[in-house]
């Protein structure tokens, strides 16, 4: 379980920075 909760944080960061990378 904790292992899935550290993946989607690891996800969400990801997102967060894909989505301020790419122009609107």
């Amino acid at each position: 379980m904790t292992g899935f909760l550290f993946a989607i944080c690891i996800f969400r960061s990801d997102f967060v920075i894909f989505s301020n990378s790419s122009p609107a």
